[in-house]
């Protein structure tokens, strides 16, 4: 039986390309549960104190002997799985050990990417899903309270910590971490190194055949940031900003057709500036914080870090 593959994320490192273009594809061996949502009922949302490793891997059981049936690899793949980044990750141990008891015989695909690239492009996904806090604000939330409620919180992209958590629950050979740059420089040999660890056949046709040019969820411009966080307080309601003036339905589909619309007129220069500003912060607040974990995470995995500009002592 061809073993379950399990891609936790991170977020902002091609998860959508790798569900649409590849995990959908039969063809190469793979059958996603595609109950997106029943990952994260099942899996993310329950209490620790609620939650059934048991009664969880039933409702899985059925789709992975059916897929199983089929000579296929069953794949969860979510990047919630990871934790999420506008909280810190708080929940990630947590969910690494309801996965770990409830698909024990899995194998852990993590997708990296560079912490610089990777903060500024969670920004920009917060402010798409209705974020209102300007990127200082974001990266650095109010200290008073901080018992309250989780946010952002740099340690979320020290690699090392989860990275060495999956390796000792499910054994080193069964975790793959893979570089979101390497998907940008060669992503036929990415999607060949999934293929592989998921012990499935290559096939070359249909590898070369895939649509690697394909951009899924293209992140917001430096204008359209400014632009649409400006907007969101007024219309856009969700738990990121709980209070909208005069919330609506389908806010973020509106507004980012209309964002888009008055984007495409203002001058790239002014946007790029824009953009080089988010930037500038980003680079500023990370500053040395990542050398070190960098450092242990190519220890753990013999990935190149340094050669793939990650920041290392």
């Amino acid at each position: 039986m061809l073993r379950p593959l399990i891609h936790i994320g991170y977020h902002k490192t091609g998860t959508t390309w790798l569900q649409r273009c590849l995990f959908a594809r039969a063809d190469l061996g793979f059958v996603a549960l595609d109950e997106h949502a029943d990952i994260h009922e099942k899996l993310v949302f329950p209490h620790p104190l609620d939650f059934d490793a048991t009664a969880c891997r039933a409702a899985f059981q059925a789709r992975f002997d059916e897929i199983a049936a089929q000579g296929k690899v069953p794949v969860l793949s979510a990047e919630r799985l990871c934790g999420n980044p506008h909280s810190g990750g708080y929940d990630s141990k947590e969910i690494a050990d309801r996965l770990a008891a409830v698909v024990p015989e899995g194998r852990i695909l993590i997708v990296l990417r560079e912490q610089k690239s990777i903060i500024l492009s969670t920004y920009k996904q917060y402010v798409r899903a209705g974020g209102t806090a300007p990127i200082r604000h974001y990266l650095f939330p109010p200290e008073r309270g901080r018992s309250r409620v989780p946010m952002f919180d740099f340690e979320h992209f020290k690699y090392h910590r989860l990275i060495g958590y999956y390796q000792r629950l499910f054994g080193r050979e069964n975790v793959l971490i893979l570089p979101f740059e390497m998907f940008r420089r060669t992503p036929r040999e990415f999607a060949e190194r999934i293929l592989r660890f998921a012990d499935l056949a290559c096939d070359d046709a249909i590898l070369d055949a895939l649509p690697y040019s394909a951009k899924e969820n293209e992140g917001l411009s430096g204008f359209a940031v400014a632009l649409k966080r400006r907007l969101n307080p007024l219309v856009q309601q969700d738990r990121l900003n709980p209070h909208a003036w005069f919330p609506i339905r389908k806010a973020e589909s509106l507004l980012k057709r209309y964002v888009g619309a008055f984007d495409a007129w203002v001058p790239r220069s002014l946007s790029g500036a824009m953009e080089a500003r988010l930037r500038a912060v980003v680079c500023e607040a990370v500053g040395d914080r990542y050398k070190e974990s960098n450092a242990r995470t190519s220890e753990l995995t013999g990935l190149p870090l340094a050669e793939l500009g990650y920041d290392l002592p």
